[in-house]
């Protein structure tokens, strides 16, 4: 499995909305405004999925977010960036060596920097679902467990 693979999947999706991809200016900001919270960055396979194939993504309940603030196709609602989300929760022990990169129903999706790998967590009692070393791992367990 690629971010190429996870592309072509992305495409074949009905209702859902991608975003135009970040460029190389987006990705350096965004690093940079992330040092404000002391936490490295993403690991590259998000990047790559921010810069390849859409910055941000919504389908079917899945939210990631992006580098960027992001309209949603009504028009009435969006979706916060990366620094959005993450500036709002900062000060919050449980985050703390973490990275929200996302939302799935109840459950929020972070990026673990001690740990160095992908989480689904409750998002009332923030105990882990699951984990996974990459981002492409993470997606299709997302997908798959909107087919369930």
């Amino acid at each position: 499995m690629s971010i190429y693979d996870i592309g072509q999947l992305v495409l074949s999706f009905d209702n859902c909305q991608v975003f135009e991809c970040a460029d190389d200016n987006d990705v350096q900001n965004e690093t940079s405004a992330f040092a404000e919270f002391d936490k490295d960055f993403l690991p590259h396979d998000y990047i790559n999925f921010l810069t390849d194939i859409s910055n941000g993504f919504v389908f079917n309940g899945i939210y990631l977010f992006g580098l960027k603030e992001q309209k949603l196709t009504n028009g009435l609602s969006s979706i916060p960036s990366l620094y959005q989300i993450n500036k709002d929760f900062a000060d919050f022990d449980c985050y703390k060596n973490r990275i929200i990169i996302g939302m799935f129903f109840s459950y929020i999706l972070l990026y673990n920097l001690y740990d160095d790998c992908f989480e689904i967590v409750n998002n009332f009692t923030f105990l882990p679902i699951d984990s996974y070393s990459d981002f492409e791992s993470l997606f299709y367990s997302l997908i798959d467990r909107r087919a369930e």
